[in-house]
C-alpha cells in the first residue's frame, strides 16, 4: 500500500487488517511516498515514516521497508520491484483505492507492472465493483475487488481535527496522536516563529517542555494537542527584558500587582499568555491559562495547566531542582502532588538564598496542600 500517510490513521489499519483476513494476505507493506502526485504532504517524509512505524510497531504482519525512494523518481514499477526483491518468490498485490484508477491506461510500463503484481481495488464513491474489475482486467491486470470494509477516514479530516486541537481518538492511534503533538505537526510552525525572540538554550528548553507536557497529557488523559501548543508557547516572552514586559503589561492592563511587575520571572507568563493570543492567534482559554500560570501556578489549576507547570520543572534538561527524580516519578502518578513538590522545592531554594517568595505561589501551595499528601 502506497500513499502520503499524512498521517497514517485507523482507516488505513482497518482496511489492511480486513484484507489480511479476507484475501488473505501474509503481510501488508506500507510505502510512504516522498511526494505523492496528487498533493504536497503537510508533514515531511521523515515524520510520515516515523508515524507509520509508530502505528505498526508490535504487529507481525505489517511492515515498512526502506526502499530509498527519491522524490523525483518513485514510479510504481520501482516500488513493486523493490518489494519483490525483498520478498523473493512471494505473490505481490498492490492495494489501491478505486478513485486512483483514473487514467490507469496511461500508467507507464503497465505490462511489466502487471507481470510483477496483481491489484486489490478498494471500491469508493459508489462505483460498481464489477465494472471496476472488468475495466482493469481488460488492461491485463490480475484484479481483486475488496469487500466493503465500512471504513471511511480521510487524512484531510484528521488534519482538520488536529488543527482544532483534537486528538481525534476515533481516527488516530494514541502513539500517532502523541507523535503529532510532540512534534507540532499540522499546526502553525510556532517553533520557527519563536526563533527570532528566544535564544538557543531557551528554544531547546521549549521543545523539551513540549515533549514532556505531551507525554504527561497522554498519561493523565489530557488533550495532547493542547499540551503541545501550550508547551511550545509557554516561554514565548521569557527572553524579553523586564522594561519591555512591564510596558506591555501596563499598556494592556494585564496586571497591577507590584510584586509581579517587579520580576521578569513572574511577569513573563502573563505577557506570554497575551502574546499567545494576540501574536500567535491561539484563543483556547485553557492553553492561555497554562501559559499564564506556568511559573507561579494558581489555586484550582486545570489538568492542562498542571501538565505545563510540571513539565516546565521536570523536562530532561532540568537538573538543579532538589528532589527532581522523586518529582519526575510522582508526575506519572499524581500531577497535583508533583506540582506541590515543585513549589515546595522552589520555595526552599529561594528562602535558603535569602530571597523572597511569591505570595501567589504560596496561595497555590496552600490550595494543593488541602488535597495532596506528600
Amino acid at each position: 500500500m502506497t500513499g502520503a500517510f499524512d498521517p497514517i490513521h485507523l482507516g488505513h489499519l482497518r482496511i489492511t487488517q480486513s484484507l489480511i483476513d479476507t484475501v488473505p494476505l501474509d503481510e501488508v507493506v506500507f510505502v510512504p511516498l516522498p511526494k505523492p502526485e496528487h498533493r504536497a504532504p503537510s508533514a515531511s517524509i521523515k515524520h510520515r515514516r516515523n508515524m507509520v512505524q509508530k502505528a505498526i510497531d508490535g504487529s507481525g504482519n505489517l511492515s515498512m521497508p526502506d526502499l530509498n525512494l527519491k522524490t523525483e523518481s518513485f514510479a510504481l514499477l520501482n516500488i513493486v520491484r523493490g518489494v519483490k526483491n525483498l520478498n523473493k518468490g512471494a505473490r505481490i498485490f498492490f492495494i489501491i483505492g478505486a478513485d486512483r484508477l483514473q487514467g490507469i491506461a496511461l500508467w507507464p510500463h503497465l505490462n511489466e507492472l502487471f507481470s510483477l503484481c496483481e491489484l486489490i481495488v478498494c471500491p469508493r464513491d459508489g462505483r460498481n465493483p464489477l465494472d471496476l474489475e472488468k475495466s482493469v482486467r481488460a488492461l491485463g491486470a490480475g484484479t481483486h475487488i475488496a469487500g466493503d470494509t465500512g471504513v471511511f477516514i480521510a487524512a484531510e479530516l484528521v488534519r482538520a481535527q488536529i488543527r482544532l486541537l483534537n486528538d481525534a481518538p476515533e481516527m488516530l492511534l494514541p502513539d500517532v496522536a502523541e507523535y503529532i503533538a510532540a512534534n507540532g505537526l499540522y499546526q502553525p510552525d510556532y517553533l520557527a516563529r519563536l526563533k527570532g525572540g528566544l535564544g538557543i538554550d531557551r528554544l531547546a528548553h521549549t521543545v523539551s517542555v513540549r515533549e514532556t507536557a505531551v507525554y504527561l497529557a497522554r498519561v493523565h488523559g489530557v488533550c495532547m494537542q493542547k499540551a503541545g501548543v501550550a508547551g511550545i508557547l509557554h516561554d514565548c516572552a521569557k527572553d524579553m527584558p523586564l522594561p519591555e514586559l512591564r510596558k506591555i503589561a501596563l499598556k494592556h492592563r494585564l496586571t497591577d500587582n507590584a510584586e509581579i511587575l517587579a520580576s521578569a520571572a513572574l511577569l513573563h507568563g502573563i505577557v506570554g499568555a497575551f502574546l499567545t493570543q494576540t501574536t500567535f492567534n491561539v484563543h483556547d482559554p485553557d492553553i492561555l491559562n497554562a501559559v499564564r500560570y506556568h511559573t507561579m501556578g494558581r489555586p484550582k489549576m486545570s489538568m492542562l495547566e498542571l501538565c505545563i507547570f510540571v513539565a516546565d520543572a521536570i523536562e530532561p534538561r532540568r537538573s538543579r531542582i532538589s528532589g527532581l527524580d522523586d518529582i519526575r516519578t510522582m508526575a506519572l502518578e499524581d500531577l497535583r502532588a508533583a506540582a506541590l513538590m515543585c513549589l515546595l522545592s522552589t520555595k526552599q531554594h529561594l528562602l535558603s538564598h535569602g530571597r523572597s517568595y511569591s505570595l501567589q505561589s504560596q496561595a497555590v501551595i496552600d490550595d494543593l496542600s488541602q488535597s495532596v499528601m506528600v
